[in-house]
């Protein structure tokens, strides 16, 4: 009678064949694993806890409030030191302005800076806006026609907001008067700079 095969015989049995085939036994220890190698090396990978703490984003933001910062304090020294009499020189410090930082924000400081010093004057000299017109008729000429076009825009505009609250506003007739005054300004420089041939044509929507 022929000797029972026992369990052990069996299973030897299963290993020899298993290791007469090599590239089989590689594939079934792969797929014996949880997963793959790539999946352990992508798991095995740290997960950062919490948002990114980059400030890559913030930096060019911080760069422009700065440059405003600097744009602003110099515009507000050459009007502190404007008159005709340096004039020529304080044209060319900001033509300077202009070649040193972003043309959008040397522009609208500038902008602010002049109806600043004259809308919001009431009590203000015929000179002092007919040398403000002067600047702004260089700097058109040397920096560019758009510059005085956004401003003369920017004139027109606080001009008809002056004159629309002062129509519909109810208060004391000192406060009317003063918006008067203010709008009276405005239109005093835009008149200037249409004598400096500033020849600027939009139109109001």
């Amino acid at each position: 009678m022929a000797p029972k095969k026992t369990k052990s015989s069996n299973s030897t049995a299963k290993k020899r064949t298993r290791s007469a085939n090599p590239a089989v036994e590689v594939d079934r220890d792969l797929v014996a694993t949880d997963q793959p190698p790539a999946a352990k090396r992508a798991r095995s990978t740290p997960k950062s806890s919490g948002p990114s703490t980059d400030n890559t984003n913030a930096q060019p933001l911080q760069q422009q409030c700065n440059d405003d910062v600097v744009v602003r304090k110099k515009l507000a020294a050459i009007a502190n030191k404007l008159t005709d009499q340096n004039l020529e020189s304080l044209a060319v410090d900001l033509a300077n302005l202009y070649a040193e930082h972003p043309r959008a924000h040397v522009t609208a400081a500038l902008t602010h800076q002049v109806l600043a010093s004259v809308a919001d004057k009431v009590h203000l000299q015929d000179t002092v806006v007919l040398t403000y017109a002067a600047l702004l008729a260089v700097i058109g000429a040397s920096v560019g026609a758009d510059v005085v076009a956004q401003f003369v825009h920017a004139c027109v505009t606080r001009w008809l907001e002056l004159v629309a609250v002062s129509k519909d506003a109810a208060d004391s007739a000192d406060a009317n008067e003063g918006r008067q005054r203010a709008a009276g300004n405005v239109l005093v420089l835009v008149g200037h700079l249409y004598n400096f041939q500033v020849r600027v044509y939009f139109c109001i929507s």
